[in-house]
């Protein structure tokens, strides 16, 4: 958006993300943290029946886009923002909508024919994704590599928290890597 970022993260770490990114507001900047968790619902469609059904439902304009894509829509004049993906996929999208529409957006996804999935069976398509989850691989006790998030940081950015553990981490997984390549490579039989 134009003067504004929306970050969707979990309703575990929403207050401590929020509290640990006011600390780096500086004096002068002009930015303002809102959480605006009772003012928004998201919605996750997953699957390659995803598609046909944004088709469906007249938001089709991001089929083929990019993951994270995001394009803003009007239903009932209340707005709706569509993101190519979510949290669980790539293969997908995720609605941000206004309560006041939920329901009948909602409505309109299940008569396409959409299954509603429990919190098990989103749980169960967590885990075989490789997806972490806050409160279970994402704590203290895990650093990002080891949860798998090794596309969601950068080994070129200049300095930021735990860059240089992350960096040696790094190093250490490409040189055992290289060596194990090494090892197979000479010694096939």
């Amino acid at each position: 958006m134009r003067n504004t970022v929306t970050l969707v993260v979990s309703p575990v770490t929403c207050g401590s993300i929020a509290e640990m990114l006011r600390k780096y507001i500086f004096f002068a900047d002009k930015v303002e943290i809102h959480d605006i968790t009772k003012e928004t619902c998201l919605f996750v469609l997953v699957g390659p029946n995803s598609k046909k059904v944004m088709k469906n439902l007249n938001l089709g304009g991001l089929l083929g886009q990019p993951y994270g894509s995001h394009k803003h829509y009007s239903v009932s004049g209340m707005p709706i923002t569509v993101a190519v993906g979510n949290v669980i996929s790539e293969e997908g999208f995720s609605l941000l909508i206004s309560p006041a529409v939920a329901g009948s957006v909602w409505k309109a996804i299940l008569s396409q024919g959409a299954i509603l999935m429990g919190s098990d069976a989103w749980e169960t398509l967590r885990i075989f994704q490789g997806k972490p989850a806050p409160g279970k691989e994402l704590t203290n006790e895990y650093n990002v590599l080891e949860a798998g998030l090794w596309t969601s940081i950068s080994m070129n950015k200049g300095c930021y928290k735990g860059q240089e553990t992350i960096s040696r981490l790094n190093l250490y997984t490409m040189a055992s890597s290289r060596i194990y390549g090494e090892f197979v490579s000479h010694h096939q039989p």
